[in-house]
């Protein structure tokens, strides 16, 4: 903040010194240009002509000192030679500075050249005035400067203080906002940046926590499964079959993991195309092992979006919905404002309206023996990834509704 008070003092400065610069010349061009000077000269040479008569009616030297209150001397015709002539009709005048003082000749009828004066210089303020005004303001400009520039030097290093809190671990570091009333807008960003960057770290830390718990179950089932499958050649079939489905659950968890961190990445935009519903969801209702009967109303038979991340969504919607359900699972699609929506009801316990934030949450649970893993935090992923969105809802079946809304691709 010093460079920018030295800055902001160093310009004003140099503008209050051009500006006094600018008005001293305007002044000269104006105070000595030749309209200037011939207005002066016709009182002056009005006052010689005066003189000189006067002088030849026989008027004292003394007597013209009296009416002009300046010296009236004869001179020698080689001072008047030196001199600058004046334009005059019927006299000849001339004049001359000598120590920043005018001094003005005439030659009267007789042949003597008289000269009038000193007179003294222009009236102008000194330089040492000038030069003592142009400290004083820029003193001022200096002291107002800093009035100025000091809430800002405060919600300066405010900034800079929650930003090193914040590299140094301190996520709840936060600026006051009494430092910040220079820049109210920028400590509220900060603070919000500050706050997300709060929550995105304990979501990481939480998920770290969560998933290395969720890989070691299977990791420990297929470290038994491998011992008891060397101890002994019965059931080995059966055994080999055990440990195909760790393997399986390990893989999907894993990939589960990484679409969760590839969409919280900032990247390009999804590539969306036209799919069609019903092929879609007959292909994965032929995976589903379910008592449940899979009931349909598709009044929308296409939408927008990234084929592989649409499929990854039915699927998990599905998937939880025959979990809980009881005896129905209910997809349903239609158009709206904002785009498709497309609905999957289930007549199950539901999740209740306080705890269905923890849902959507990765590895959230909601109750002794209802967790959710990564699958509705990914489906949360994929829709804000498209531009839309995902809510979880009381559904009219009596269980759980999970309404996703799928915007149109924007033209162009």
């Amino acid at each position: 903040m010093k460079r920018v008070y030295l800055w902001l003092w160093g310009i004003t400065t140099a503008l209050l010194t051009a500006g006094l610069l600018v008005q001293e010349g305007l002044w000269i061009l104006d105070s000595y240009n030749d309209d200037a000077a011939e207005y002066y000269q016709q009182f002056v040479l009005g006052g010689l002509w005066s003189t000189a008569e006067l002088y030849d009616q026989g008027r004292t030297l003394e007597e013209l000192e009296r009416q002009w209150g300046v010296p009236v001397r004869e001179v020698s015709p080689q001072t008047a030679t030196a001199a600058l002539p004046l334009a005059h009709p019927h006299l000849q005048t001339a004049w001359y500075e000598h120590d920043g003082r005018e001094h003005y000749l005439v030659r009267s009828s007789k042949g003597t050249w008289l000269r009038v004066g000193p007179f003294a210089a222009y009236p102008s303020t000194p330089w040492g005035g000038r030069i003592a005004l142009a400290i004083g303001l820029a003193f001022a400009l200096g002291v107002a400067a800093w009035l100025a520039l000091r809430p800002l030097d405060r919600a300066q290093r405010a900034i800079a203080s929650t930003a090193l809190a914040i590299r140094d671990g301190d996520l709840a570091a936060r600026v006051s906002v009494s430092d910040m009333r220079a820049a109210p807008a920028i400590g509220d960003a900060l603070n919000r940046m500050a706050q997300r960057v709060e929550k995105l770290v304990q979501a990481r830390d939480h998920l770290l926590r969560t998933a290395s718990h969720e890989l070691r179950t299977p990791i420990a089932r297929l470290r038994i499964g491998v011992h008891l499958l060397a101890q002994t050649d019965g059931d080995r079939d059966a055994r080999e079959a055990a440990l195909d489905a760790d393997l399986a659950e390990l893989d999907s968890l894993v990939e589960d993991l990484l679409t969760h961190a590839r969409l919280r990445e900032p990247d390009r935009p999804p590539t969306r195309q036209r799919v069609e519903l019903a092929p879609v969801l007959d292909a994965l209702v032929r995976t589903l092992e379910t008592p449940a009967t899979l009931r349909r109303d598709l009044q929308a038979a296409t939408l927008d979006a990234d084929p592989k991340l649409f499929v990854r969504v039915l699927r998990n919607l599905l998937a939880n919905a025959v979990r809980f359900a009881e005896q129905r699972v209910t997809v349903r699609t239609y158009e709206s404002p904002h785009g498709t929506v497309l609905e999957v009801h289930d007549d199950g316990p539901g999740i209740p309206e306080a705890r269905r934030e923890d849902a959507l949450a990765p590895f959230g649970t909601v109750g002794p023996s209802q967790g959710h893993g990564l699958g509705l935090a990914i489906v949360a992923d994929i829709l804000t990834h498209h531009g839309g969105t995902f809510e979880l809802a009381a559904s009219p079946e009596g269980g759980l509704l999970a309404r996703t809304v799928w915007p149109p691709t924007a033209p162009g």
